[in-house]
């Protein structure tokens, strides 16, 4: 398969700070920093990558891809937290589908959120692109409605949050290829990190799954600083990405095996967390992760071998 090449940089920047940012501390400017666009990153690649498809072919294939692997992740999550509480753990299954059905943290695995609003994201994401005057405006009103009363039933709101980032990777193609190919793209990378900073620092912690857009006093600043500070982050990883023009192979690996390290991270960092803490050095911390990623690839390959359905493949 012909692959994007500053995509699976991207894609694999985007990896490593998301295990390093859950691993290193609750609340630090690294979680500060990272939440403001590694989960844009994903959906806007996400919409960059989009097909047209029929409905419900999309959503057998979708549900395949997406739910199988989610389930599968889940029930890895629980038996974890039965072998470490040496029990049925009957609270942890009762929290975990109670999140899941209200948008909330999930227990067994508290990751996989974003596999069930990317699904969502697809789907929506695709009859918007089919029919955007159809589907536009009623999209635009659950959301609005959802956000009002703080309801984000199936992580429904959260992927009406994505969906604009989702939309620009798809519209926005021929400009992001411009941009990222561009001979001044790493100052252009530079300017928007500057950017990231200041933005962040301004709006506070933002948050996907908890559908928060920032902390300053006016709930409709936070949203356009919100989705102005994930374009711009988002902007700063694919120009910085775009620098390398060479594939990698450890690079492309990490970028296929995506689906299993945002899975199977739970595990190690529960771990750490619980023999050493959070806060701990940043070296210490950015070889973890690096461990965590090799051991989710290595994962990754052995299940893709003896059983790839369980991973969204065929």
């Amino acid at each position: 398969m012909n692959r994007i090449i500053f995509l699976d940089y991207a894609r694999a920047f985007a990896l490593f700070i998301v295990v390093f940012a859950h691993l290193y501390s609750v609340d630090s400017d690294v979680k500060l920093y990272a939440y403001a666009f590694h989960m844009p990153l994903f959906f806007l690649i996400s919409g960059y990558l989009h097909k047209d498809a029929e409905t419900i072919p999309l959503i057998k294939k979708m549900a395949k891809r997406m739910l199988i692997p989610f389930c599968f992740f889940l029930f890895i999550g629980y038996l974890f937290c039965v072998i470490s509480s040496k029990s049925l753990a009957i609270g942890t299954a009762h929290a975990s589908v109670k999140g899941i059905v209200l948008g909330q943290d999930i227990a067994a695995n508290d990751i996989l959120w974003f596999l069930l609003a990317l699904f969502s994201v697809r789907i929506i994401g695709n009859a918007f692109i089919r029919k955007p005057l159809k589907y536009g405006i009623p999209s635009c009103i659950i959301f609005f409605v959802m956000l009002f009363f703080h309801i984000n039933f199936l992580y429904l709101a959260t992927s009406m949050m994505a969906l604009p980032f989702y939309l620009l990777g798809y519209y926005g193609k021929d400009k992001i290829d411009v941009l990222v190919h561009n001979k001044y793209s790493i100052i252009i990378s530079i300017i928007c990190l500057a950017c990231t900073i200041i933005l962040s620092n301004f709006n506070g912690k933002v948050s996907m799954m908890g559908m928060s857009f920032g902390n300053t006093s006016f709930e409709w600043l936070n949203i356009i600083l919100f989705y102005l500070n994930g374009i711009i982050g988002t902007l700063m990883v694919l120009c910085f990405s775009g620098m390398f023009k060479k594939e990698a192979r450890i690079v492309s690996l990490v970028s296929k095996c995506s689906i299993s390290i945002v899975g199977i991270q739970f595990i190690p960092i529960m771990i750490w967390i619980s023999k050493l803490g959070f806060n701990q050095s940043y070296g210490i911390s950015i070889l973890y992760s690096f461990a965590i990623i090799i051991c989710s690839v290595v994962f990754h390959l052995i299940i893709e071998k003896k059983a790839n359905w369980l991973l969204g493949g065929k």
